[in-house]
């Protein structure tokens, strides 16, 4: 799948209780599918983020699907 930006979505929805976003793999998904699966494990766990992701100093915040009510 594609997302207006080409970025993932990634946790979960805000106008669906429990529907959790695992979307925008489109062109680079196997790529970084350890990455995403880590961070996508934490979120839904509620844990702290992997190693692996934490370490690439990025916010989960920014793959939220709230960033697309603005477009």
């Amino acid at each position: 799948t594609f997302t207006p930006d080409n970025e993932f979505v990634i946790g979960y929805a805000e106008d669906a209780g429990g529907f959790f976003w695992l979307a925008g793999q489109g062109g680079y998904g196997i790529q970084t599918a350890p990455a995403v699966a880590a961070l996508s494990a934490s979120l839904v766990v509620e844990m702290p983020v992997h190693d692996f992701p934490a370490r690439q100093e990025f916010e989960a915040a920014c793959f939220s699907q709230s960033r697309f009510s603005k477009i």
